[in-house]
């Protein structure tokens, strides 16, 4: 059953994209270019959540933050106390309206589904829904990116004012949810990302697998680097691996988040 969350209202403020120079944190070394990027507040003591039977309970399988890596550090904001809030609001991008939000509950959360209402000059001008939150599960104080889809023929004044709304599941490991797989491996090479991602979840995994990389420069969310797939759509055993590779199409990434996701079987 969906778990209701509050109402967050956001001003957008108007945000160029900044011609930017090559990344400096290219590097073929593997993990250490990898920053992890680590929850605010840590989780619970009871850190369990329902496995495929919801009648057990297993205990959260993965370390503090690393279900999304990279090398962006931004200086997010804290949101709201309690309450699964929109803590920054990226360009529109086409028909994204990309936008990263914190998680304060004592709650692990997953199958997020946001939607949002733009008002302008206290008038409806649009509305939309999420597409692909990453990543799938995300921990108490733990930050996570989304994008709301809104048709690109539609036009959105700059000084627009969103309003989210969300709900979500408690994060289980239930047939057929998204499952989060842990990058162990990030290389940015001219213009593409390459990369390895591995099941830590303690059961089997399945495809297809989605990569989400979002790109900043700064403290500015750029754009989402498209939604890049693994190599295969093989099952993964616990503790096995799949390549993925996504590519910038000549745009400018200094710095990133990136998270990967597959299914439970």
């Amino acid at each position: 059953m969906k778990i209701l969350a509050g109402l967050t209202a956001l001003l957008l403020s108007t945000v160029m994209l900044a011609s930017c120079g090559s990344s400096a944190g290219s590097s073929s070394e593997g993990p250490s270019q990898g920053a992890q990027v680590t929850a605010v507040a840590p989780p619970p003591d009871i850190a369990e959540y329902p496995d495929s039977d919801s009648s057990e309970r297993v205990p959260w399988p993965y370390e503090d933050g690393e279900l999304l890596s990279g090398t962006a550090d931004p200086g997010f904001a804290e949101g709201d106390p309690g309450e699964v809030s929109v803590i920054m609001v990226g360009p529109r991008t086409g028909s994204k309206l990309l936008f990263v939000y914190r998680n304060n509950t004592d709650d692990y959360i997953a199958e997020m589904e946001w939607t949002a209402t733009v008002r302008s000059g206290g008038q409806l001008v649009a509305t939309g829904g999420s597409q692909g939150d990453m990543p799938a599960h995300v921990e108490p104080g733990a930050i996570g990116t989304s994008y709301i889809y809104i048709p690109s023929s539609v036009e959105i004044p700059s000084d627009a004012e969103y309003s989210f709304d969300v709900e979500y599941d408690e994060a289980s490991m239930a047939s057929y949810h998204r499952a989060p797989l842990v990058i162990t491996e990030m290389n940015h090479l001219g213009d593409t990302f390459v990369g390895e991602a591995t099941n830590r979840s303690g059961v089997p995994i399945d495809g297809s697998y989605t990569v989400s990389v979002f790109c900043f420069d700064d403290d500015e969310l750029l754009f989402e680097a498209g939604r890049g797939s693994g190599a295969n759509d093989k099952e993964l055993a616990d503790g096995e691996s799949v390549p993925f590779l996504v590519e910038l199409y000549g745009r400018e990434c200094p710095t990133y988040l990136a998270s990967v996701a597959g299914y439970y079987k």
